[in-house]
Parts: C-alpha cells; sequence; structure tokens
C-alpha cells in the first residue's frame, strides 16, 4: 500500500463520492492551513498531506490507480500474514492464564479494521483542545478581490403599441434581477464564519476556473442562509422607461449600470430592453400613412352626418358627405404617424355600409 492512506487522511471511506471528497477538504484545509495554526509547527506538514490527498483522490484517472495499488497492497498484506496466524493457532500451544475467569479469544480481525478501531486520524485527535484563536477576536474579513470583473447585462423585451411608438411616452417594465446580498455583503459567507484564501489559487489573483473557490480567491466554513454562498440575490424591481419617439420594432434602449452586479470593483452590466411595436386597435400603419376601416348605416350614408374614428392621437371626428357610396376612401391630412423630418403623415378612412 502507499505510504499515504489519502481516504484516511481526508477522513473518507472508499466508496466516497467526488462531492464528498471536496467537502471534507474545504473543511480540513480551513482548519490546518499554517496561516490558521501560527503557534503549531506540524500545520504546515498536516496541510501539506491533505493537498497532496486531494491532488490524488478529486481526479478520476489517478484516484482510479491509486485504489488498484491500495488494492494490490492489501491483498499483499493478507497473503504475507496469513502463515502467522495459521502458526498462531497450531495444536499444542497454550496461552498463559491471566485471571481468574477465563474468555474466549476473538477471531483475528483485518489489519486494516483493527487499526482503525483502535487508531484516531490525526485531524480527529485533538478535537478537545483548545482553539488557538480567542473567542473575542473576530474572524479575519474575506480578502478583496484583485481581478475586476465587469457584470454582465440584463437584456428584456417590452412591448408597446404603434401610437406609443410613434409619439415617445414613459412606460413601467418590472425586471428581474441579481443585487449583492445585504446579510453578507457579497461575500456569500455567514457572519463571523472563519474565511480563509483558497489554497488551490493564488489569493491575489484567483482564477476564474478555480474549482474550489470559483474565482473568488478565499474559502469560507459556513455559507450565508440568505443567498446560500451565492453573494448575490434575486429581486425585481421597476424602471420608468422612456420610449422617444418614432421608434422602431428591435430598436434597443439602455439604461446603464443596472445590469447584473460586478466584482472585484468592475463595472456593473447594463439594462439592454428591446422593442417590439406591435400595430394599435382600429388602424394599421403603411410607410407614412395610417389606413383604417368605419362601418356606417345606410341612413348616415344617404343623408350625411358625423362619425368618430381612432387615429394615432386619439379619436376624431369625421364628417361623410351626403349619398356617401360604400368604398369611398376619406383622408384625414396630419393625423397619421410622425415622419422623419418632425412632418405628419395622413389617416386614411375607408367607408364600409352596412345592414343594421
Amino acid at each position: 500500500m502507499p505510504e499515504q492512506d489519502y481516504y484516511r487522511t481526508l477522513g473518507l471511506d472508499p466508496n466516497a463520492t467526488h462531492a464528498d471528497i471536496r467537502r471534507a477538504f474545504r473543511l480540513l484545509a480551513l482548519r490546518y492551513h499554517p496561516d490558521q495554526n501560527p503557534d503549531d509547527p506540524q500545520a504546515g506538514e498536516k496541510f501539506q498531506l491533505i493537498q497532496n490527498a486531494y491532488k490524488v483522490l478529486e481526479n478520476p484517472k489517478t484516484r482510479a490507480n491509486y485504489d488498484r495499488a491500495r488494492l494490490a497492497a492489501q491483498s499483499q498484506r493478507k497473503r504475507t500474514t496469513a502463515p502467522d496466524r495459521r502458526s498462531a493457532g497450531a495444536p499444542g500451544h497454550t496461552a498463559k492464564a491471566t485471571g481468574t475467569h477465563s474468555r474466549p479469544s476473538a477471531p483475528p480481525a483485518d489489519d486494516d479494521e483493527e487499526e482503525t478501531r483502535t487508531r484516531k486520524p490525526w485531524w480527529e485527535a485533538d478535537e478537545e483542545a483548545p482553539p488557538r484563536r480567542s473567542p473575542q477576536s473576530p474572524p479575519a474579513p474575506p480578502p478583496p478581490e484583485s481581478i475586476a470583473i465587469d457584470g454582465s447585462d440584463i437584456e428584456v423585451d417590452m412591448t408597446v403599441f404603434r401610437e406609443v411608438a410613434d409619439l415617445g411616452s414613459r412606460q413601467l417594465l418590472a425586471v428581474a434581477r441579481h443585487d449583492p446580498c445585504a446579510a453578507c455583503g457579497g461575500t456569500g459567507a455567514k457572519p463571523d464564519t472563519v474565511v480563509r484564501g483558497c489554497p488551490e489559487c493564488d489569493p491575489n489573483r484567483p482564477s476564474p476556473s478555480c474549482r474550489l473557490c470559483g474565482g473568488r480567491g478565499y474559502l469560507f466554513e459556513i455559507a450565508c442562509s440568505s443567498c446560500f454562498g451565492r453573494g448575490t440575490t434575486r429581486v425585481n424591481k421597476t424602471y420608468v422607461v422612456t420610449i422617444p419617439p418614432r421608434s422602431k420594432t428591435r430598436q434597443r434602449i439602455r439604461i446603464p449600470g443596472q445590469g447584473n452586479p460586478s466584482r472585484g470593483g468592475g463595472q456593473p452590466g447594463d439594462l439592454v430592453i428591446r422593442l417590439a411595436v406591435k400595430p394599435g386597435p382600429g388602424y394599421d400603419q403603411r410607410d407614412a400613412a395610417v389606413y383604417s376601416e368605419i362601418h356606417i348605416t345606410p341612413q348616415t350614408a344617404a343623408a350625411g352626418g358625423v362619425v368618430r374614428v381612432k387615429t394615432v392621437d386619439g379619436m376624431a371626428e369625421l364628417v361623410i358627405p351626403l349619398a356617401t357610396k360604400s368604398g369611398a376612401v376619406f383622408r384625414l391630412e396630419g393625423r397619421g404617424p410622425i415622419l422623419q423630418d418632425r412632418q405628419r403623415g395622413d389617416h386614411f378612412v375607408t367607408v364600409r355600409i352596412v345592414e343594421t
């Protein structure tokens, strides 16, 4: 068997999962980090043993090779000790009595099981030792992240009617976003818990791809109960969005600094709103004009009258002359959409005669 039993070093069963290995390493690394134990001369050696065990077991290939070597060493040791056990129980062997009552001897146990029962792992040997840090001294705060990471943009869709897009308006929009957790200040750690630098990457220049700290550069013993260690919480916020005149479909409106939060002093993301313009009820816009259709009775068509028509600006009155025929088109000048040169298009109304 290899000189160091990696499973015993991490306090794990050989059938432990990858998540169990990472969890055990985090706890032991926090506990036996040399910075955490400045008065313990063996802390560095213990921490090195933990790192060696983790580097082998966290990789599936190196773990498989280690498991094969470990099983082979166990089998070889059993074959070596088997003749000694048979000779110990041979006929004619007598045991010296040590008391008035004799007890039957227990069957020989496997070396690994006996050693596990009688020998405590070194990380449990000093459970009752007094803490090296004074209870009154506060825990070290999380180290600041030295790499500035900008926050990502939040992109949402917003649908407005044609008259709103043409004339411009101010509309309310509710957006779900992530803000720094108020309980932990965005660190992800429970207040007053132990926080130490990441042993896998450089705490001063943490790697965003680090599988242990996720790019934070530090580890914490207990995660924040509000954000569960993420450092951010999901909130709903309502914005007042200014729709500029003559807005079009797929046009983007950007609100700076209202996207996802940054890390390490970076810039927060922006809120990007994609517009979708749909025709308003009652009329349709084509090019520089608006077209609609109204229904009138035969009496109104014969005698004439006044009807109300829905336009871009709201309701307008249209005068129906005498003897109007079905299909006649009337023009409302300047009541159409706003054009590029700040001029107004026209509104064309088609009359249909229907029986009541």
